[in-house]
């Protein structure tokens, strides 16, 4: 699964990142699937995030793959 989260920045910030821990905002989007998409979160094999400012317009981009029958496949944005 690969998790990037755009976030608008704000007009004082001089920040080089968004406020918050990656592993946060990844938390909300993975209980917000519960149910959805998986059963459970500790289903999740394999998680990648990243969290930067938004270039246009903010918001969480969500790519996700089964793995099915031991084989790895490789899931890209």
């Amino acid at each position: 699964m690969i998790l990037v989260f755009e976030v608008e920045r704000p007009k004082t910030s001089k920040r080089e990142l968004p406020n918050g821990d990656v592993d946060n905002y990844a938390k909300l989007v993975l209980d917000c699937c519960t149910g959805f998409l998986w059963d459970d979160d500790t289903q999740i094999e394999v998680l990648s995030c990243r969290k930067a400012w938004a270039q246009d317009a903010p918001g969480i981009h969500v790519w996700f793959k089964e793995i099915q029958d031991g084989r790895q496949q490789v899931c890209e944005p």
